[in-house]
């Protein structure tokens, strides 16, 4: 029997990521003091941050132990969190989304580990922030998520399919090819994670990264989510935002942020979104340009 309705679960084996997932978990609890927390893990851990802590043994594949944890979580509606995701906003509203949909999930930010195979119309999710309910059609998806993974392992691995097989998310999207469960495909801002590309229409209220410090997360969700003007885009390591109706500004960079610098590096730019991507595109190539001045100094310098 469930102990909870709903709640948070964390899957984390080894000391390095159980530490990790008790930060992020205490995140949590400061924006969402009720919300009961599950962690599944491979060793004793007693810790007041998590409500329940659930051990399922030595993990021979952490990515298969990840899919079976999910499947016994001990919740009927479950947000399920990666170790390294920062919560900034109260996310309870996934709760009511479950009332609709089976699972929802982001879409990934990377081509790079999608099945060959896949459809064009499928462009894959990301599994770091994944919400779903205890029922016949979500249960039957982690039986199939965890058999198409367990195929993919018996297939040796190269160079070429390395990306592909090497991870848990290329069998979740080929389950979802062919599950019955309504899935619910959730904007980026629940599930936010590459600084240096993408666009944000709205404050971000998860973030999913590996800052070097963790006080770096502070830094990053201020510097997004209090700098005014939406949408932000994210080039590099700037941050441009929609300022008025037709001027955008490059509202400071993320770097400087969080190293703790002003990030107030005020630059108007006058005229249409198309004219921001022109000076997008100047930067970029700029950027280019020096990486390969550099290189070819390097080059001349070893060689002489």
């Amino acid at each position: 029997m469930k102990k909870y309705d709903q709640g948070v679960l964390y899957v984390a084996t080894g000391d390095q990521y159980i530490e990790e997932a008790t930060f992020s978990a205490s995140i949590l609890k400061k924006i969402m003091s009720e919300i009961p927390t599950c962690l599944i893990t491979d060793e004793a851990v007693a810790h007041p941050i998590f409500d329940q802590v659930i051990t399922i043994g030595k993990p021979t594949d952490v990515k298969r132990f990840k899919i079976d944890a999910m499947s016994r979580s001990p919740f009927t509606k479950t947000i399920f969190l990666d170790t390294d995701c920062y919560v900034c906003k109260d996310i309870s509203e996934l709760f009511d989304a479950l009332k609709s949909y089976d699972i929802a999930a982001t879409w990934g930010s990377s081509l790079a580990n999608l099945h060959p195979d896949m459809p064009d119309y499928l462009y894959g999710y990301n599994t770091g922030v994944i919400a779903f309910r205890d029922d016949a059609l979500c249960n039957k998806f982690f039986d199939d998520w965890l058999t198409i993974y367990e195929r993919y392992r018996t297939i040796p691995i190269t160079e070429s399919n390395k990306q592909i097989l090497d991870g848990d998310q290329p069998a979740f999207h080929e389950a979802v090819l062919t599950s019955r469960a309504k899935i619910l495909t959730l904007p980026n801002t629940y599930n936010f994670r590459d600084l240096k590309k993408g666009i944000l229409y709205q404050p971000v209220k998860i973030l999913h990264l590996r800052p070097t410090y963790r006080e770096e997360f502070e830094a990053i969700e201020n510097m997004i989510n209090q700098t005014p003007g939406w949408p932000k885009i994210f080039v590099g390591w700037d941050m441009i935002v929609r300022y008025k109706r037709d001027d955008y500004v490059v509202a400071g960079n993320i770097l400087n942020a969080v190293l703790g610098r002003s990030y107030y590096r005020i630059v108007i730019l006058k005229g249409s979104i198309r004219h921001v991507w022109r000076v997008v595109i100047r930067k970029i190539g700029r950027s280019l340009v020096t990486q390969k001045v550099r290189s070819d100094r390097k080059k001349y310098h070893a060689d002489k």
